[in-house]
């Protein structure tokens, strides 16, 4: 039962846990090591010691590294399994908020009529906008006919400013699918 006759500190794996079955001192397949997730495999060989069906080297309860979304897995193995990082930074967009000014639509790091302009280009000429959330000067998570004309009451009537991140740049304070690929933001 010796994988290495010639090394008295060999014993083989019959049972074939990938651990060796004299770890306890004596040759006793059955007791060659502890098995955290009683699976059959003995810690030393296991892929996941914790049995939640995240491999070792990407578990944050195993292996030490960030996980900014809180989902157990190291951020570099999310990346790994195809969760987006654009930039290549080793962090996940999901955990990337760009700071933007609210009603910045045109991206030139002021809030003006060109602002508006640009909204109802993106509205009626499908030009594109680099930050929706910019754009979507009502913050009602959209962006429509309403949000040029809230641009132009604030800035010619006196009406209602836009709400944050105004006026300063800043990450969106309430949670809508509008994205923000790029903006004037440092």
């Amino acid at each position: 039962a010796d994988s290495d006759d010639n090394d008295p500190n060999v014993c083989s794996d019959d049972d074939g846990d990938g651990c060796d079955d004299c770890s306890s001192g004596t040759y006793d397949p059955a007791d060659d090591g502890t098995d955290t997730d009683g699976d059959g495999l003995c810690d030393s060989g296991d892929p996941d010691i914790d049995g939640d069906g995240v491999d070792n080297d990407c578990d944050t309860d195993q292996t030490a590294g960030a996980d900014c979304n809180l989902n157990g897995v190291l951020d570099s193995c999310d990346i790994a399994a195809g969760t987006p990082d654009d930039d290549g930074n080793g962090i996940p967009d999901e955990c990337e908020e760009i700071e933007f000014i609210r009603g910045n639509a045109n991206n030139d790091a002021s809030v003006d009529l060109g602002d508006a302009i640009a909204i109802l280009t993106y509205l009626f000429a499908n030009e594109p906008v680099a930050c929706l959330d910019a754009a979507d000067t009502t913050d009602d998570g959209q962006v429509d006919i309403s949000d040029a004309i809230f641009l132009m009451s604030y800035q010619f009537l006196n009406g209602a400013a836009p709400s944050a991140p105004f006026p300063d740049c800043g990450v969106d304070p309430t949670d809508d699918n509008l994205e923000c690929a790029s903006s004037s933001c440092p």
